[in-house]
């Protein structure tokens, strides 16, 4: 990262009474307290990255990779923005880029002349004036509006298209990651820009949202489990099953809460999820965690990935893997999900979750309900059918349901479940409310 050194900043001006001032006495203030604002936030680890940004998608496909929005910080604190009416230097033309840049994807670069010094040459070169039209266009200042334009600078600024990271000459960052498919220019969605904050609906805030859930589900599992235990099993066990349970949750809440606020900075939420990770190495077939490769501000996705797969495979070790749990949606007294092309044929089981524990009214709430296509139900209505065969199981090897769990082998040979159509379950016409299930869950089998 861009460091301004102390030899870099200007020495204090020796103020006195009497003396003459100059234009060039304010400029010395102003460069000194700029430059030392800059060397203590690089004091903050990865303290740069992007707070928005946006690209026309349409002129990316006609090869121009064009800003409409951009608020970013640079490694050496120079803040840009665009806010979409400086074309000009917000664009740049991917048509005139090299045969190379076709055959593989690229990164495209956020870059300024690196800092050296505080020269007129130097701020020539990292600066440009604005124009009086396109100071009218922003916020005027009361001397403005009486006609005494103030002469203003913004941070100059280039786009570049490079294989490799950028010489020193620039102090830059990567924004985005661009591919040629099927001739036409697309931004690659195995890329995330450097972040100042992650939101949960962000690409990385989705990946780590997914994890946190598979870890409280496994721990909520895992409690589950060991309450529907025998005292004799709980001796059996000794205290195995808490000792699992807490090292799931020990590091959980840290990361939700640092997720669920939305301006978390990246690295922050990376050391949490470190942590979790030696936490979840307790029930690991291998307790000692691998050593974690460095974290890259620079691409987040990738540093996240090692640590997330990490956590996965523990989870996958202790979880129900045998099976691929998909929750219906509850919306106007109906569960319902997207039956998907590649479930067909396979070994299916519905679970049925009652609040409370009273498994007769939930399996008989079960047996009776209308199970079929969202296209089919008015039918089946109307025919006094109740769709899909079920059978009821108590148990099934590899998948384990918890207390207060119905399950139900789910047969689709009959013609009621059709692929890529809304899967709806709803009570059955005498059935009660109130013993309707609080989550029904689809359970696929991944074997053959």
């Amino acid at each position: 990262m861009p460091y301004i050194s102390l030899k870099q900043i200007p020495d204090v001006i020796s103020w006195h009474e009497g003396m003459l001032l100059t234009p060039e006495h304010f400029e010395e203030l102003t460069f000194r307290q700029e430059d030392l604002l800059q060397h203590h936030a690089a004091s903050l680890p990865f303290n740069w990255g992007v707070s928005r940004l946006s690209v026309d998608e349409t002129q990316l496909m006609q090869g121009r990779f064009s800003l409409l929005d951009l608020e970013a910080l640079l490694p050496d604190g120079l803040p840009i923005w665009v806010d979409g009416r400086e074309p000009s230097q917000a664009t740049l033309d991917l048509e005139s880029l090299e045969l190379s840049f076709r055959q593989q994807p690229f990164l495209v670069y956020l870059a300024a002349v690196a800092h050296d010094g505080n020269s007129k040459q130097e701020r020539d070169l990292r600066y440009t004036s604005i124009s009086e039209a396109e100071e009218t266009q922003g916020t005027s200042t009361d001397a403005e509006m009486e006609g005494s334009v103030i002469p203003r600078l913004r941070p100059r600024f280039h786009l570049i298209a490079s294989h490799t990271p950028l010489s020193e000459k620039y102090v830059s960052m990567p924004i985005a990651r661009i591919g040629f498919r099927n001739s036409v220019w697309v931004l690659m969605d195995d890329y995330v820009y450097p972040l100042r904050r992650v939101s949960e609906d962000s690409p990385v805030g989705r990946q780590c949202a997914d994890v946190l859930r598979r870890v409280r589900e496994l721990a909520l599992m895992m409690h589950d489990r060991w309450r529907s235990f025998s005292a004799q099993e709980r001796l059996e066990a000794q205290s195995a099953q808490p000792s699992s349970v807490r090292s799931l949750v020990s590091g959980l809440p840290q990361c939700e809460a640092l997720l669920s606020v939305q301006v978390t900075h990246p690295f922050q939420l990376y050391l949490a999820f470190c942590n979790l990770a030696g936490h979840i190495a307790g029930i690991a077939s291998e307790p000692v965690p691998p050593v974690f490769p460095t974290y890259r501000h620079w691409d987040i996705l990738a540093s996240f990935a090692e640590v997330h797969r990490y956590i996965n495979q523990v989870l996958d070790e202790n979880d129900s893997h045998d099976y691929l749990g998909i929750p219906f949606q509850y919306k106007e007294g109906c569960f319902s999900l997207l039956f998907a092309p590649e479930w067909q044929g396979k070994h299916l089981i519905l679970a049925l979750r009652a609040q409370k524990e009273n498994e007769a009214t939930l399996a008989a709430w079960g047996e009776s309900a209308l199970i079929g296509s969202r296209k089919l139900q008015e039918s089946m209505r109307d025919r006094r059918v109740l769709g899909a065969d079920r059978s009821r199981t108590l148990s099934e090897r590899g998948l384990f349901s918890g207390t207060g769990t119905v399950l139900f082998h789910l047969e689709e040979n009959n013609g009621y479940i059709l692929p890529e159509e809304p899967l709806d379950i709803a009570g059955g016409p005498a059935s009660e409310h109130s013993n309707a299930p609080v989550e029904v869950i689809l359970y696929i089998y991944k074997g053959k």
